[in-house]
């Protein structure tokens, strides 16, 4: 009863859901995607969504490309991180 369940797709998260975690416009996080994308630091697919009948873009990126992405997107996060690793250090 309790089988897990493999697809051979990768996990992702979209711009989306990013947006909606760090609590900035979506826009803005496509935006710095496709920055990012474009000098070679991510990957990321494209993908469609609807909304109240609209259909918009977004991009689903893989694990290390979305933390990048955030680190890009809060400097909170970045910190944290920063923090972290000299305490571990």
């Amino acid at each position: 009863m309790n089988q897990l369940i493999t697809s051979n797709q990768p996990l992702t998260m979209s711009t989306r859901e990013i947006a909606s975690l760090l609590q900035r416009q979506h826009s803005n996080i496509k935006v710095s995607a496709e920055r990012l994308e474009k000098n070679g630091t991510i990957a990321m697919q494209g993908s469609k969504f609807e909304h109240n009948g609209n259909t918009y873009e977004e991009y689903l990126l893989q694990k290390r490309d979305c933390l990048i992405l955030v680190a890009q997107n809060c400097p909170e996060f970045t910190a944290a991180i920063v923090d972290r690793w000299q305490l571990l250090e």
